[in-house]
């Protein structure tokens, strides 16, 4: 199971979603509904998961500046989608 806690870097009329794929496969959709934090738990079937290296890819539906949100008054240029504070991976059965 993948365990992800994560809020969003709100942009006025829009809506966050990012997908997350593991090993190029799409397991699941994060949604945000406004600014709050989510926490959602999606099931990875076990042939996706490899012996040894495994890739986690997130594709978010935007990035923003804060320097584009607040037209220059905060300088940072970073594109942002999301904060995560929490990304777990469990084997099934595992606590």
């Amino acid at each position: 199971a993948l365990q992800v806690e994560a809020f969003p870097f709100c942009v006025e009329e829009q809506q966050q979603q990012i997908e997350l794929y593991v090993n190029g496969t799409l397991v699941g959709l994060l949604s945000f509904a406004g600014c709050g934090p989510v926490a959602q738990t999606f099931t990875i079937d076990g042939p996706l998961i490899q012996i040894g290296w495994n890739e986690l890819t997130l594709h978010a539906a935007y990035a923003r500046s804060p320097a584009e949100q607040t037209q220059g008054h905060n300088p940072d240029v970073r594109l942002l989608a999301a904060g995560f504070t929490r990304l777990t991976i469990k084997s099934k059965g595992k606590s």
